[in-house]
């Protein structure tokens, strides 16, 4: 199993690489939310079924991983948000998402598949949005460094996703060999 680096360094509020401010901006959230399957769908239909699969290095996962996590990143925030409503103050488990992406085998799946998730849960996740009320968003739960998580915080988490992934699809996408 190749392992492919899912931290992202964060300083302050703010994704050193992708430049995502997390402020917490909901409207940002479901504009990015709208825009996200469009951007995915276009990249993954500019290459053939061999280069969205192709990793450029060993550590740095391909384009059709990229989407496949991306769709399901935002699926498990959308659970998380779900418990955090439900419950009091939920213990929120963590994720390996390079294991998941091996168990899930993201480089199989289809082009289609990964879009239709990715539509799918970012349909999803912006619906949500507009329909939560201030109190809702300030509810809690506990994340597994034992801090607590707003669902307006989780909201910005699952943003993230969305804009740290369109940045690195367009890098990848960059860096595939040309024929």
């Amino acid at each position: 199993m190749t392992s492919v680096r899912h931290t992202v360094p964060i300083t302050g509020r703010r994704c050193g690489p992708c430049g995502f401010d997390f402020t917490g901006d909901l409207a940002a959230c479901v504009q990015d939310a709208e825009r996200f399957p469009a951007t995915l769908a276009e990249v993954l239909a500019a290459a053939d079924s061999a280069t969205v699969r192709h990793r450029t290095e060993p550590h740095v996962w391909s384009l059709i991983e990229y989407g496949a996590h991306t769709a399901e990143a935002v699926r498990w925030y959308l659970d998380r948000i779900g418990q955090v409503l439900q419950e009091d103050r939920p213990q929120l488990s963590p994720i390996d998402w390079d294991e998941q992406a091996e168990l899930g085998e993201y480089r199989r799946r289809s082009v289609r598949r990964v879009c239709d998730d990715a539509t799918a849960a970012c349909a999803e996740l912006a619906t949500m949005i507009n329909s939560l009320s201030a109190d809702q968003l300030g509810r809690e739960g506990i994340g597994s460094d034992g801090s607590p998580r707003t669902v307006e915080i989780l909201i910005a988490r699952a943003d993230h996703e969305l804009v740290h992934h369109e940045h690195d699809l367009q890098l990848v996408s960059r860096r595939l060999p040309r024929g």
